[in-house]
């Protein structure tokens, strides 16, 4: 293709139907994987699944086919980018399989924005073709700030820290800590853009230096050369320190041990979540599609005016996701020392009845997939995230309510309250439902009521009165 910018190589598979054979496919792909620095895009019939769920009806298949499979996916640098249609591309009328896939590498993410696949109906064989869309426009967001978790390595953050939070503001309590909040965030901005920005290109100099005094000590063994040397590695491990935790961060892999250094696989997963976080497109209520960004973002407003958003569970883990206002806890637990003060006056000025600033109480919604295949705004569930401010006041009421709760919450209802569990009140319906048809004094009747999210449906005006 004379017209793209760089080369575009593509390859067919069609892989043997047994273990043993498809082992020589998967080495071959390794070899050439070596070699390739340009997009590729990898597509056919690997006659080999991922995982069990890729697999419908028939005999369990073979863990170590599975894994010699997602082995060379891995080592090859080769991403699946996911699908729209049916999930199985292949079926013998009783047993489904997906066998059939587009694969690429980053270098294909990176030179295409936008990469679609969808797998169409079968009509005259047992395999569905595979339609792919590809576009190097894509519709781009305002960026939001965001903790950066590898700030804190540097050997100036802390004393930037200082600086910045401690400068002298006009007001206390909820309304100096948003102030100082929202300066910092600026001033990390700047900061990052210009000292931390240079990171990357200091780790491609530091591995130079710690080779050439590595050499130099091989070729003179003196004191001098030797201290050179580890000075060279103790800065590069250092560095390397420092780009493992940020990629980590933006990953967002959590099953990797700490100091388990692989950044390729960080850089796939960074992909992968861009990909699969991106609505490129979403069934109506009246089965058609919507494709356009703009007309996207308004039909989930129309959306999310008629629907009931679900509540998410607060998590205080350091990898956990940030609010609005872009600082995660692992920003309070490396700067405890110098933000203590504002946070716990801030606190205690809520308790004293100041009003929370909207900055504070705003949430961000993030739309969770429900299945791998998510096409309409019901495959979706809504979750809020809060700041960090927000969640340890909610954190103090809510261990303040739970004293309370088992004297407010009457014995009939056993959940919400510590001790008592829901299933209790299932094995009682169990019982009485197993007895109903007994013989009693008058008549027995049942009754099933809808109490499907109930909490939703209850007015403020009633909750006030209530409690």
């Amino acid at each position: 293709m004379p017209w793209l910018e760089v080369p575009l190589l593509a390859s067919f598979i069609y892989a043997k139907c047994t273990k043993l054979e498809r082992l020589v496919l998967w080495d071959c792909l390794r070899s050439l994987a070596i070699n390739i620095n340009t997009p590729w895009i990898v597509r056919g019939n690997f006659n080999a699944i991922i995982h069990n769920g890729e697999k419908l009806n028939g005999a369990v298949p073979y863990a170590s086919s599975m894994e010699d499979f997602a082995n060379a996916l891995l080592d090859c640098g080769l991403m699946d980018g996911g699908y729209g249609g049916n999930q199985f591309t292949w079926t013998n009328n009783r047993m489904f399989q997906q066998l059939d896939r587009i694969i690429y590498n980053h270098h294909w993410a990176d030179f295409f924005a936008y990469t679609h696949i969808h797998h169409l109906n079968r009509e005259g064989s047992d395999h569905c073709p595979l339609l792919i869309t590809c576009s190097k426009n894509q519709y781009r967001f305002p960026s939001c700030f965001r903790f950066l978790h590898a700030w804190v390595l540097h050997h100036g953050f802390k004393s930037f820290m200082e600086h910045n939070w401690t400068s002298p503001i006009v007001g206390s309590g909820l309304q100096a800590f948003w102030v100082k909040q929202r300066g910092l965030k600026q001033a990390l901005k700047r900061w990052n853009k210009e000292v931390f920005e240079e990171i990357f290109h200091n780790l491609k100099v530091a591995e130079r230096r710690a080779v050439n005094c590595e050499i130099i000590f091989q070729q003179e063994q003196l004191m001098e050369n030797r201290a050179a040397m580890n000075k060279a590695y103790t800065q590069l491990n250092h560095l390397l320190s420092v780009e493992e935790l940020f990629w980590k961060q933006k990953s967002g892999i959590k099953w990797l041990m700490e100091g388990e250094r692989n950044t390729k696989i960080f850089h796939m997963q960074v992909k992968k979540k861009q990909i699969k976080s991106h609505i490129f497109k979403i069934e109506n209520l009246d089965g058609s599609w919507i494709e356009e960004p703009d007309a996207v973002k308004s039909s989930f407003m129309c959306s999310a005016i008629n629907g009931r958003a679900e509540k998410s569970s607060i998590q205080y883990c350091k990898d956990s996701v940030v609010g609005p206002d872009g600082f995660s806890s692992y920003f309070y637990q490396q700067c405890w020392d110098i933000v203590a003060n504002d946070l716990l006056d801030a606190v205690v000025d809520f308790f004293h009845g100041a009003d929370l600033p909207r900055e504070i109480t705003s949430t961000t919604i993030v739309l969770l997939p429900k299945n791998n295949n998510a096409s309409k705004w019901s495959d979706f569930r809504p979750i809020s995230l809060c700041n960090v401010l927000n969640k340890i006041i909610t954190k103090i009421l809510a261990n303040h309510l739970a004293k309370m709760l088992p004297s407010m919450i009457t014995d009939n209802q056993s959940g919400f309250v510590g001790g008592r569990l829901i299933s209790d009140n299932i094995l009682l319906a169990q019982e009485l439902m197993g007895k109903i048809d007994q013989k009693s004094r008058g008549g027995n009747i049942a009754l099933k009521l809808d109490m499907m999210k109930a909490y939703d449906r209850l007015e403020w005006d009633f909750l006030y009165r209530m409690l």
